[in-house]
C-alpha cells in the first residue's frame, strides 16, 4: 500500500483505539463523559472512514464496525439498568484492541481480496468444469428455493399446529423449531439473488412479480410470521447490501433501508407479546436521580440520607420497559463480556469455535464440555455476548486478539472480492458478512451455526449458477 494511501487510515485506527483506551482511566471518574466521547467518536469515525479510506462507500465494513462498536459501548457507559457495573481495566483494553485489530485486518483483507479476484476474474476451469455465471439460471434458482422454503414452512405449521405470530405469546416461537425450520431459515438468504436477477436479467411480467414476492416473503413475511427478529435482521442486512451496491451506493437509499429495518424490527418485538411490567422485570431500568453523584465515586454500602418529611418532588429519570429493552439489546452483550473478563478462570480451548460445525460432526464431548463450563452473565436470562465473547471463553485475551484479526482479514477479503466482481454471489457473501459487523454488539456470530449455514447456502447457489461441464471435441481422445 502506498504511503499516501496508508496515511488515510491512521485517524480511523488511532482515534477509536485511543478513545476506548482512555475510557479505562476516565470511566471510574465519570462514566457519562465516556459515553459522550465514544458517541462523538462513533459518528466522526463513521463519516471519515466511509468518505476518505472507504472512498464514499457508506456500507464499508470498517466504517460500520467503527460506528457501531464505539456507539454501543458508549451507550453501555451510561449504565441505565440495575444489572450494570463498572468495567474492568482489562475489558477496556480488550475492546480497544478488538477495534484496532478489526480495522487493520479488514484493510489488509480488502487489498488481498482485490488481488485475488484480479487473478481469476476471467473464470476458473478445473479439469472438465468451468465456473462462470450463467445468467439464464438465476430466475429458476430463485423460483425453486422460494417454493421449496414455502413448502417447508407449510410442513412446519402442520407439524406444530400454529403460527407463532398469531399465537401472540412470548415463548411460542421457541417451540416452533424443527428440521423444516432449518431449510426455511437458510432460504431467507435468497432475497439478494432475487433482487440481483430483477436488476440485471430480461424477465417476463410474471417472473418479475414472483421475484418481488420472493423478496417480500423471505425478508419480511416469513421472519415476521415466525417472530424471529434475528432472522429478519440477517436477511434484511443481506438484501440491503445487494440493493445498496446495485443502486450506485446512494446514502439516502441506505438511510431509507435502515429505517424500514427498524420499523419491522419493532413490529416483530411487539409480536412477542411482552407487557411493560414484564419488560421492566426483565431489564431492570435504573432510577437516575438528577442530584445523584456519580455512582463510581460513591460507596454503595453507605446509607443514604433522605429526610422522610420532605417528599422527593423530582424522583429522577427512568427508562420505560420498551426503551429498557432496546437499551439492553444494544448493550448487554458488552456487559456480559466484562462479566467474562472479570470472572472466567477456565477456558475451552477452541471448542466454542467448533460448535457451529458440531451440528454436522455430532461430537458429544464438544457440546458437553461447553455446557459444563457454561457462561457468566449479568443475569441468567440476558444470555448473549458480543462478537469476541466466545473467543475470550476459548482462549482468553489471546483468543480475542488472534481470532478478531483472522475474522477481520476474512471479512475484508470478502468485501474486496465482492466489490471488484460486482457479481451476485460476492454481494450475497458480503451481505452475510454484514451480520457480524453490524450486529457485533449482540452476539458471537462466528460460533453460531446459522451464520455459517448462510455462507454455505451462498456457496451452493454459486455452484448451481456457474458450474458448466466442458464438452470435448470429437477429435479429442
Amino acid at each position: 500500500m502506498e504511503r499516501k494511501e496508508l496515511l488515510k487510515h491512521i485517524p480511523s485506527l488511532l482515534v477509536g483505539t485511543l478513545a476506548l483506551g482512555l475510557c479505562a482511566v476516565i470511566n471510574p471518574i465519570n462514566h457519562y463523559a465516556c459515553a459522550l466521547m465514544l458517541t462523538v467518536c462513533a459518528v466522526a469515525m463513521y463519516f471519515y472512514t466511509a468518505f476518505i479510506p472507504g472512498k464514499r462507500n457508506w456500507w464499508d465494513i470498517r466504517a460500520l464496525f467503527s460506528a457501531i462498536w464505539l456507539f454501543t459501548i458508549g451507550l453501555a457507559c451510561l449504565r441505565l439498568t440495575d444489572y450494570q457495573r463498572p468495567w474492568e481495566t482489562a475489558t477496556w483494553l480488550l475492546v480497544a484492541a478488538s477495534y484496532a485489530l478489526f480495522y487493520a485486518g479488514a484493510t489488509l483483507g480488502i487489498r488481498l481480496g482485490q488481488k485475488s479476484y484480479a487473478r481469476c476474474k476471467r473464470g476458473i476451469t478445473i479439469k472438465n468444469f468451468t465456473f462462470r455465471l450463467q445468467g439464464q439460471r438465476l430466475f429458476w434458482i430463485c423460483f425453486g428455493v422460494t417454493v421449496f422454503c414455502m413448502l417447508c414452512f407449510a410442513a412446519n405449521i402442520a407439524l406444530r399446529g400454529y403460527i407463532p405470530y398469531f399465537a401472540r405469546s412470548g415463548d411460542t416461537y421457541v417451540g416452533f423449531y424443527s428440521k423444516f425450520y432449518i431449510f426455511c431459515t437458510a432460504g431467507t438468504g435468497i432475497s439478494g439473488l432475487s433482487y440481483y436477477t430483477l436488476k440485471t436479467q430480461k424477465l417476463s411480467v410474471w417472473q418479475k412479480i414472483f421475484l418481488w414476492f420472493s423478496i417480500v416473503y423471505s425478508t419480511f413475511l416469513y421472519p415476521m410470521l415466525v417472530v424471529s427478529r434475528g432472522m429478519f435482521l440477517t436477511a434484511a442486512l443481506s438484501l440491503t447490501t445487494v440493493v445498496f451496491y446495485l443502486n450506485k451506493r446512494r446514502f439516502l437509499l441506505l438511510v431509507l433501508s435502515i429505517a424500514v429495518i427498524g420499523a419491522f424490527y419493532m413490529e416483530g418485538t411487539k409480536a412477542r407479546g411482552y407487557s411493560e411490567d414484564q419488560l421492566n422485570a426483565f431489564f431492570e431500568p435504573s432510577v437516575i436521580a438528577p442530584d445523584k453523584e456519580d455512582s463510581d465515586s460513591t460507596d454503595p454500602s453507605a446509607p443514604t440520607e433522605t429526610p422522610e418529611e420532605t417528599p422527593n418532588e423530582n424522583p429522577g429519570f427512568q427508562l420505560s420497559g420498551s426503551a429498557a429493552f432496546i437499551y439492553s439489546y444494544l448493550t448487554v452483550s458488552h456487559d456480559n463480556f466484562n462479566e467474562a473478563v472479570r470472572t472466567v478462570d477456565t477456558y475451552t480451548y477452541g471448542l466454542r469455535q467448533l460448535l457451529p460445525f458440531n451440528v454436522i460432526l455430532r461430537i458429544g464431548a464438544i457440546d458437553k464440555t461447553v455446557e459444563e463450563v457454561g457462561h457468566n452473565f449479568v443475569r441468567p436470562h440476558l444470555n448473549t455476548t458480543n462478537l469476541v465473547g466466545e473467543a475470550y471463553y476459548d482462549f482468553g485475551a489471546i483468543g480475542v486478539i488472534l481470532l478478531m484479526l483472522l475474522w477481520a482479514i476474512a471479512f475484508g477479503m470478502i468485501q474486496g472480492i465482492a466489490l471488484e466482481s460486482d457479481g451476485p454471489f460476492g454481494l450475497m457473501a458480503l451481505g452475510n458478512t454484514m451480520t457480524p459487523v453490524v450486529l457485533c454488539f449482540f452476539e458471537s456470530w462466528m460460533s453460531i451455526f446459522s451464520h455459517w449455514m448462510h455462507w454455505g447456502f451462498v456457496l451452493i447457489l454459486f455452484l448451481l449458477a456457474t458450474v458448466t461441464k466442458n464438452h470435448k471435441d470429437k477429435g479429442d481422445f
